[in-house]
């Protein structure tokens, strides 16, 4: 199933959060539990600050907090200078990074599958989401998929528009690039409510 920018919705977000508790359990009770038979596998709520209200609210395991803020960030109810990206790299590292796949290295590199990720599953596709409006607002120039999962659109339709010259961009290879600049009026256009906070540079 393809997701997109309509779908981000509070219930979406629900539906992850509970998605991502079960894995959570999971992950302790197959991969810490399985070498540590005495290390409990219930998950603990935590009392955190909610991003969008500032006030604590408890969260029903560690990640929650994570993944509220990622959620509020995507939907426009906090700004880039709350600490999303070490949200994002905490969702991340559970999700992808294991050090039993880089044994004897002095590394915490890993590598995101993002295409099938994205598409296949709500997480994925927030994650995407947020790791393609970070880069807006860091000023960076955005792939055209990164532009249509931002703005709403199909890959399709926004490389449409940049070979008819309707949005400026440019060829990198076998894919379009859009500069920062472009992508901001874009998204300005077809997104407002989710970037109140974003200038024209």
């Amino acid at each position: 199933m393809n997701y997109s920018v309509d779908d981000l919705t509070e219930r979406y977000f629900k539906r992850i959060a509970e998605e991502l508790k079960e894995q959570y359990r999971l992950l302790v009770q197959k991969k810490v539990v399985q070498f540590q038979p005495d290390i409990s596998p219930a998950v603990k709520s935590v009392q955190n600050l909610d991003p969008s209200t500032g006030e604590y609210r408890e969260y029903s395991y560690p990640l929650e907090y994570d993944l509220k803020l990622l959620y509020d960030f995507a939907v426009g109810n906090v700004g880039v200078e709350v600490d999303v990206e070490v949200a994002l790299e905490n969702v991340l590292r559970t999700v992808w990074w294991s050090p039993f796949q880089y044994a004897g290295e002095d590394t915490e590199d890993y590598t995101i599958l993002w295409n099938k990720w994205k598409e296949k599953t709500r997480l994925g596709f927030l994650c995407y989401f947020v790791k393609s409006k970070l880069r807006l607002y860091e000023g960076k120039d955005l792939q055209a998929l990164e532009l249509a999962v931002i703005s709403g659109f199909s890959n399709s339709m926004v490389c449409n528009r940049l070979r008819s010259n309707e949005l400026s961009g440019r060829r990198v290879g076998n894919m379009w690039e859009v500069p920062n600049k472009e992508a901001r009026k874009y998204v300005l256009e077809h997104q407002p409510g989710r970037y109140k906070d974003l200038a024209v540079k």
